[in-house]
């Protein structure tokens, strides 16, 4: 009896310890838990309120980029986030938003401050983030003998401010500036200017061949293999230089194809793989002729013009799928036949057209930027639980669509042209943008009467001088 009664006092004595250990620790354990939850929630707060600062003004710079004609400071008064807003977070903490213009002490006339300023939660863990930009709005228009040009023949001018969106729909669930059409014109009218673009990129994939078993490369894939075909691009005595590829795993960093004095046309018939992070320059054009997928992370695909300026195009004769922070420029025509799935995809072009429909998934941001048209078989954008950014911006020309337009997402939409949509056109996007005008358009809408570009008339961008000064 006395050894039981013995372990049940140790028992007890051991519990009267921890009992003690645990008061004096756990209010440290508490303070500490806290501390790490105050300081998460901070940081969180710190992150949203920069990427909501600096994506504010890098829509305002895309917006200040379709410029063509007018008074600037105008244009620039009349930018749309040109106010302050709240709202909240799904988790509902507090954001606001606020940009404005403000004199710039000492500077010279016609040079304004744009402050962009974004706030997020409140109390302690309340974190603001400040980005100031100045801009001249008298610098004058470049002269019309530079080189960074669009044709604009057969175009007409759209109005600054124009902000009207040109659809079929039979309900239209957020406030869009908007004027019924008639279905089936807007559609063969998208669809005409399209055929344009679907005939030109027919001629470019079949207007070169190769010739000879010297040209063509089976299962390009280790870096002895891309230099294989670097040297025969180096030694051909062709103009423009051909290459045929069947099928290429691309695990290389970089690879240079081509020069501005020596383009070359790659035309590739089997699948392309990157299973690492490339850069893939090519001063030519690009022809796929099957399904053209990129997943590396970071990875990049450039394609030139010659020095003469021809060529810089990227025809996909199939579909083309991208995942993961890739970035896709060509200089002049980005032409897809079949279907566009993009996540976390960054495209740039003169001319951008899906043949089919294009699809934008969460996952990272999305942004489209063109210097003149983006023409579409049909659009959804999105996914509403996804937190990313997703843009089109079609600096000086228009964005139309054949068949059905939709915004599931937050979504950023720009045109210098005009937006039109020939199908049906529905907005879930809380919170999406979207304006038009002050560059031109190629379509005939009835009702309308632009004025036409004149013989000769060039569109050349105009240079704010942006500055960030904070």
């Amino acid at each position: 009896m006395r050894s039981i009664l013995n372990e049940r006092g140790t028992a007890l004595t051991y519990v009267l310890m921890i009992s003690v250990v645990l008061m004096i620790l756990t209010p440290t354990i508490i303070y500490m838990t806290s501390t790490d939850a105050f300081r998460n929630k901070t940081d969180s707060n710190s992150l949203i309120a920069t990427n909501l600062a600096v994506s504010g003004m890098e829509s305002l710079l895309g917006y200040l980029a379709s410029y063509v004609s007018g008074d600037k400071e105008d244009f620039l008064e009349n930018y749309p986030g040109m106010d302050i807003l709240s709202y909240s977070l799904p988790e509902g903490t507090p954001v606001t938003y606020s940009m404005s213009l403000e004199d710039v002490p000492g500077g010279e006339p016609g040079d304004v401050a744009v402050v962009m300023t974004a706030t997020i939660g409140t109390g302690s863990m309340e974190r603001s983030e400040q980005v100031v930009y100045t801009l001249e709005t008298d610098s004058a228009a470049p002269s019309d003998d530079e080189d960074d040009s669009s044709d604009l023949s057969g175009r007409y001018h759209v109005p600054v401010d124009h902000d009207t969106i040109y659809y079929y729909s039979e309900s239209m669930n957020k406030d869009v500036v908007a004027d019924e059409q008639q279905k089936d014109n807007l559609s063969n009218a998208v669809e005409s200017i399209m055929n344009e673009f679907v005939s030109e990129a027919d001629e470019i994939a079949s207007a070169h061949s190769c010739t000879s078993s010297e040209c063509r490369f089976y299962n390009v894939q280790n870096p002895g293999d891309f230099a294989n075909v670097e040297n025969y691009i180096l030694g051909s005595g062709q103009d423009p230089v051909v290459v045929e590829i069947n099928g290429m795993n691309i695990g290389t960093s970089e690879i240079n194809w081509g020069t501005p004095e020596k383009p070359v046309i790659v035309i590739v018939n089997g699948s392309v793989n990157f299973n690492t992070v490339t850069e893939w320059n090519v001063y030519g054009d690009i022809i796929f002729k099957n399904t053209f997928s990129v997943s590396g992370n970071g990875t990049k695909l450039n394609v030139y013009a010659a020095a003469d300026g021809s060529y810089g195009n990227i025809i996909a004769k199939d579909s083309v799928n991208t995942n993961q922070h890739v970035t896709i420029d060509a200089e002049h025509l980005f032409y897809i036949e079949g279907n566009a799935t993009f996540t976390n995809t960054y495209v740039f072009s003169e001319y951008f057209v899906v043949k089919n429909k294009l699809t934008t998934n969460n996952g990272g941001d999305t942004i489209i930027t063109t210097d003149m048209d983006m023409i579409f078989g049909e659009v959804l954008l999105g996914d509403s639980s996804s937190p990313h950014e997703l843009k089109l911006n079609a600096i000086g020309g228009d964005i139309l669509t054949k068949g059905n337009f939709h915004m599931n997402h937050k979504t950023n939409v720009s045109a210098g042209g005009l937006i039109v949509v020939g199908g049906n056109f529905s907005n879930d996007g809380q919170g999406s943008t979207m304006y038009s005008g002050g560059g031109t358009t190629s379509i005939v809408i009835e009702g309308e009467t632009f004025e036409p570009v004149e013989e000769d008339e060039v569109q050349t961008p105009v240079d704010w001088n942006p500055v960030r000064i904070k």
